[in-house]
């Protein structure tokens, strides 16, 4: 296999799919803003939030597999969300939301793939698990896939009102 170049920038079968990241954002954060139309900025900032939400999406399917392999063993701490809350910083309960989060990701195929394509947040992503939980066996793909659809377009206030109004018509 051979390395491409794009941007002056070497990439190749050895380097990681971390350092690619990792030199992607180098050169973001090289560019002079300064020297660049501030009207840019809004295709900059709406493609950077799709990025933050797939990595996002791509830190739950890794800690799905941490979680899964018992990644945790020999680190001093005795579960993923304990993993989470000493070696990653975060407090416990954002620990428990994002692991609890990830396990039912499994069942939402559409919420998973909207979430890795960053087209949805991670707060949708959520809103979207908890309706699945309260709904059980009544959250079939084409509740899910109007939920998804409905994320893409509306903020999580309006999401929420949506989400209250199938959750009631569910019981």
């Amino acid at each position: 296999m051979c390395s491409v170049e794009v941007w002056g920038q070497t990439t190749g079968p050895q380097t990681t799919p971390f350092e690619d990241l990792n030199q992607g954002l180098r050169r973001l954060r090289d560019e002079d803003l300064e020297s660049l139309p501030a009207s840019s900025m809004a295709k900059d900032m709406s493609d950077l939030l799709q990025h933050v939400n797939a990595c996002q999406a791509e830190f739950m399917r890794r800690m799905t597999r941490f979680d899964n392999g018992a990644g945790w063993a020999g680190t001093g701490t005795f579960c993923t969300k304990g993993w989470l809350h000493y070696k990653c910083n975060l407090a416990f309960s954002a620990a428990s939301d994002q692991f609890e989060v990830a396990r039912q990701l499994d069942a939402l195929p559409a919420t998973t793939q909207a979430f890795a394509d960053g087209e949805i947040s991670y707060k949708h992503t959520s809103m979207i698990a908890r309706a699945a939980e309260k709904l059980g066996d009544k959250m079939d793909a084409q509740a899910e896939s109007i939920l998804v659809n409905a994320a893409k377009g509306l903020d999580p206030l309006r999401l929420r009102r949506l989400i209250l109004t199938l959750t009631q018509a569910g019981r």
